[in-house]
């Protein structure tokens, strides 16, 4: 091959590799906005056409064993093909979904495969990846303190450039979780020192304030709990590894261990006073959930226009009980008991609780269990949650067994903490549809096939 031939094909390369970097970086700034639809469809053609050549005719050695989940989330879209064929529930509805959701979703898998393997040969690139995620998140944050400042009001009905409140939580919660993972890094194994080192660490720091105070700002219960966790993991961790691999004095070590768990205490006791003035739900939470789980007799929750009684049923002091509590234990216990008894789901999503709960009680108006992995259970069924769960579990695997052998790749830290993140976030988040599936497993893959390939390549 002479020289012309090389740098041609080194031009194609970089031509495909740039393209789907491109077509990646635009993705994961407008799939949190409105009206994106057709850029979007644009982004994933070229962005799966440019990586599926890139796969063929530059990608390295096929390994079975990482792209195994990818397989996983390419079988769902091919298990709803067959559940369309032989086990039709709303064939119309199933066949538009099939065209329209999960040809994205496949789509986006198949450029994550091959994105995940370019920015593993270029860790440099990944800082566009990084910026993408983030960008919406800190024009909400200063949208934010804008009006904040402007009006010196900093409590009210605050979406951004969200058209949702869940839509918020989701798609802040990836750089939350990203921070978290640079700290844990850093603070760990990191090998940069000096100020490089402190730029990261202050970078992070940084991404987490602004996360948490779009958390505040939207109103976003469930973003303030699942980061807490999460950072409240992270403290425990950090803690547990400076005390184990310091050589400094039982002093000094218990005093870091009554500092982090003071610490904790001390946000614990903030989110109860903030909950006990703006959201009112965990003051009386056991009881209300004992109260909300009765819900063959208490069924306001359907939202029937028949139903005349009160909307929420009150404790034996007469208090009426919460009535977030009320409706998402009524309906999460009811999309279990449908589960049971359609394990094969819907075969479609979002709307699958509903064309199952309309089925028994027609006149009924909601439409979500507003649990995610609930909804999407009811949608794909037992077989589509299943293997996207083993899509997750294998992915996170190799991140833990990376990190455990004491690799220094902080893409590994990144996989898990971004993964085990929205394992949590999805159980009370209602994401179970169209562009959250789109990046989610966009986002499941090529975290897989980044941290993986980078062991193979080295």
């Amino acid at each position: 091959m002479n020289n012309f031939t090389i740098k041609n094909n080194l031009s194609v390369c970089q031509a495909l590799e740039w393209l789907c970097l491109l077509c990646a970086f635009i993705l994961l700034i407008i799939w949190p906005l409105p009206h994106t639809i057709a850029l979007r469809n644009s982004c994933l053609w070229l962005g799966a056409l440019s990586s599926v050549s890139w796969i063929i005719f530059f990608g390295p050695k096929w390994k079975t064993g990482n792209y195994l989940p990818t397989l996983f989330l390419l079988a769902i879209p091919i298990w709803l093909i067959l559940h369309l064929l032989f086990f039709p529930v709303d064939p119309p509805k199933q066949l538009a979904e099939l065209k329209g959701t999960w040809l994205r979703v496949a789509l986006a898998i198949v450029m994550a495969s091959g994105l995940g393997q370019m920015i593993a040969l270029r860790p440099q690139r990944s800082c566009w990846l990084w910026i993408g995620l983030t960008i919406v998140p800190i024009l909400t944050f200063i949208s934010y303190l804008n009006h904040g400042l402007t009006y010196e009001q900093w409590f009210f009905e605050f979406r951004g450039l969200y058209t949702t409140k869940i839509a918020a939580v989701y798609f802040v919660m990836w750089p939350c979780l990203w921070a978290y993972a640079v700290l844990h890094y850093q603070f760990s194994v990191g090998q940069t020192q000096g100020f490089r080192r402190l730029s990261y660490i202050s970078l992070a720091l940084g991404v987490v304030l602004v996360c948490l105070t779009d958390f505040v700002a939207v109103r976003g219960l469930n973003g303030v709990l699942v980061s807490g966790l999460m950072g409240g993991l992270l403290a425990l961790i950090l803690s547990f590894h400076f005390v184990t691999s310091s050589r400094q004095g039982v002093a000094l070590k218990s005093v870091i261990w009554i500092s982090v768990i003071g610490l904790i205490t001390l946000l614990c006791f903030v989110f109860w006073q903030y909950d006990q003035r703006y959201e009112k739900k965990l003051g009386h939470l056991y009881g209300d959930i004992q109260i909300s789980a009765q819900i063959d007799q208490h069924t306001a929750w359907r939202r029937e226009s028949s139903y005349q009684g009160p909307y929420v049923p009150s404790d034996t002091t007469g208090r009426p009980i919460n009535v977030s509590t009320y409706e998402r234990t009524a309906w999460f216990i009811s999309g279990l008991q449908m589960l049971l008894d359609y394990p094969l789901g819907a075969g479609i999503t979002p709307f699958a609780y509903q064309k199952f709960l309309t089925q028994q009680f027609p006149d009924s108006t909601v439409t979500k269990s507003h649990s995610g992995w609930l909804d999407f259970a009811l949608g794909v069924g037992l077989p589509g949650l299943i293997l996207a769960w083993f899509a997750i579990g294998l992915t996170i695997n190799k991140a833990i067994q990376s990190i455990r052998g004491g690799a220094d790749r902080e893409p590994s830290y990144i996989t898990f903490w971004m993964l085990l993140g929205m394992i949590f976030l999805w159980f009370p988040g209602e994401v179970a549809e169209r562009e959250y599936f789109e990046h989610f497993f966009f986002m499941i893959v090529y975290l897989g096939l980044w941290h993986t390939s980078i062991k193979r390549n080295k």
